[in-house]
């Protein structure tokens, strides 16, 4: 059996190797501590939970759904839902056809919510004089 690469050490010696590797750890708190530090000046609390993996995917439906970024945002939306005594007229229930079209609109648009379409879509129907004329406004 024939070696296509010649045997060489490690160039970094295991002091060092240890030396970055602290590095490394001390950078990655210090981003965490002004993450958290940003967080807190913002009213925002940590809440860590354990759940299960089936309820981890819906709370990515929504992620997917409201198109936020984390499950953090996913699940404050996800709990306004429940507390909000206005959660009936925050949330609408629309066809799968309109919910599409929301999402056309959103993703032309390289809007993150589908409220933010859904906003659009009103301004400009509504800077159609005949369109406010047929909805009596």
């Amino acid at each position: 059996m024939e070696s296509s690469e010649p045997f060489a050490l490690d160039p970094i010696p295991p002091s060092l190797r240890e030396e970055r590797a602290q590095e490394k750890r001390k950078i990655q708190r210090e981003h965490v501590a002004k993450h958290r530090e940003e967080a807190k000046k913002q009213g925002l609390v940590s809440l860590n939970v354990f759940v299960p993996k089936a309820l981890v995917k819906c709370l990515d439906q929504v992620r997917h759904q409201e198109g936020v970024r984390s499950r953090a945002e996913a699940l404050q939306i996800a709990i306004t839902g429940l507390v909000d005594p206005r959660r009936d007229l925050t949330r609408l229930l629309v066809t799968d056809e309109t919910l599409s079209a929301i999402d056309k609109v959103r993703e032309a648009n390289n809007l993150t919510k589908r409220a933010d379409a859904i906003e659009l879509v009103l301004r400009t129907a509504l800077g159609n004089p005949s369109f406010k004329q047929e909805l009596g406004l």
